[in-house]
């Protein structure tokens, strides 16, 4: 990205420690966006800064639904996965408008 680009927020919609990538959502809105939405695998982002904010609380609460739309729907994904991990079962997720996350969650057992 460029060395004067400006910051903007971004939400991660899910992470690979071993590889070391994050997949980010973004509403192409302005021209730092649409500049972050020509990236392609392997390209890099000069600085990531974060995360900020209120941390989501994981931990086994037993069944588990999750609804989201607008600005929290990046992370519905990531969020419905580790709640599993944690031992919990998700037993739904809506994510208004944005059928392709939801279609991801159903191939991994998120129902």
């Amino acid at each position: 990205m460029r060395k004067r680009a400006e910051r903007i927020p971004i939400t991660v919609a899910e992470y690979n420690r071993e590889k070391g990538t994050i997949t980010c959502i973004i509403q192409v809105i302005g021209q730092s966006t649409k500049l972050h939405s020509t990236l392609e695998e392997g390209d890099h982002i000069r600085d990531v800064v974060g995360p900020l904010g209120k941390a989501t609380e994981i931990e086994k609460f037993g069944t588990v639904g999750i609804i989201s739309r607008g600005l929290g729907f990046p992370i519905v994904n990531l969020v419905a996965n580790e709640l599993q991990d944690a031992g919990n079962k998700v037993i739904g997720a809506y994510i208004a408008g944005f059928i392709k996350v939801a279609k991801a969650m159903l191939a991994q057992g998120i129902n």
